[in-house]
């Protein structure tokens, strides 16, 4: 009776399924537990930067065994800055925390570079380069529920809008932002992390 009960609930959108899963959150096939390593070979005309507590390696022909090598084992920041070609649905940069070889926090940011022109039919706010929040909030609504939020944080003329999915393993959250006077909510990144302890 209780099964039926919580599965009537779920069904209506009263609990968050996400939240009873530990299934990882994904978004453009990407998620938090990614073999990082993997991306040097699906990104591979893009900038690839490990920050390491001693050292910046940039990824060439000539140092890829080790480059990789750091990424598996590694502690600092890995970045990838992803070409105009390798971009896809607007991901222009991947920004990866990691500690012993495990993620603690990736970041993707959906904000066009200055150097790449929008594609034709490309919609974006012109003042953020980014494109609009709906669908990416449509996209992982409809694969992980209804999200908590917005969360609202206003920073000068920018205000943040922070949506946010948990399950037992981690936590998802899509940032969204609005400029002061203007009606236009576009997407700024998503970030997948382990949940905080309390």
């Amino acid at each position: 009776m209780i099964c039926i009960l919580i599965a009537i609930l779920a069904a209506a959108g009263s609990i968050r399924v996400a939240a009873q899963s530990s299934e990882s959150f994904r978004y453009q096939g990407i998620a938090r537990d990614t073999e990082l390593a993997s991306l040097t070979a699906r990104f591979p005309s893009s900038s690839h930067e490990f920050w390491g507590k001693d050292a910046l390696f940039i990824l060439s022909t000539d140092n890829a065994e080790e480059f990789r090598h750091r990424i598996a084992q590694g502690a600092g920041e890995y970045l990838v800055r992803i070409s105009e070609k390798e971009s896809k649905d607007h991901v222009y940069y991947l920004d990866a925390k990691i500690d012993g070889g495990i993620t603690n926090r990736l970041r993707l940011s959906f904000e066009r570079p200055d150097n790449i022109k929008p594609a034709r039919g490309y919609v974006e706010n012109k003042r953020s380069r980014s494109p609009p929040c709906s669908p990416v909030l449509a996209d992982l609504s409809k694969r992980y529920g209804k999200p908590e939020g917005p969360d609202s944080v206003q920073e000068e003329a920018l205000e943040n809008l922070t949506y946010s999915w948990r399950n037992s393993s981690e936590e998802l959250k899509l940032v969204c932002g609005k400029y002061q006077g203007q009606r236009d909510i576009f997407a700024m990144e998503v970030i997948f992390s382990r949940p905080q302890s309390n």
